[in-house]
């Protein structure tokens, strides 16, 4: 885990000011919002109820990371599920938790939105 650049540099922490300042233009002043990202590298999530991100975290865990590291077959097995469960785990329990009360989590990532969906979880445009 490593402190997150929030000055709108480059590489992940500018991506997701920049991706913060985005969904404020949707919410009320002061409305809590989080965003989440997860690259192929490195994920992180930001937080805030200002115009630019209050705090935020990223992990040295991405997906194309995770593939890399854990699965050796097209298909898995159920080995290299659990091998990979446990890397993601071991990851994120160090965080401090970013828990922003009434907070909405925003997330732009293709895939996690249609896991989202699957799960019969309510999707907001443009959330």
């Amino acid at each position: 885990m490593t402190s997150l650049p929030v000055d709108g540099g480059p590489g992940l922490g500018g991506a997701l000011r920049q991706a913060y300042q985005a969904v404020r233009r949707h919410l009320p002043d002061g409305a809590p919002a989080q965003v989440l990202h997860i690259g192929a590298e490195h994920s992180g999530v930001v937080s805030g109820t200002g115009a630019d991100p209050a705090e935020g975290v990223v992990w040295p865990l991405g997906a194309h990371q995770i593939v890399r590291a854990c699965f050796r077959r097209t298909v898995p097995t159920p080995l290299e599920l659990e091998n990979a469960i446990a890397v993601i785990e071991d990851a994120l329990m160090h965080p401090r938790p970013l828990a922003l009360g009434g907070a909405t989590v925003w997330c732009a990532d293709p895939q996690v939105r249609d896991i989202a969906r699957r799960a019969g979880l309510p999707l907001e445009a443009g959330g």
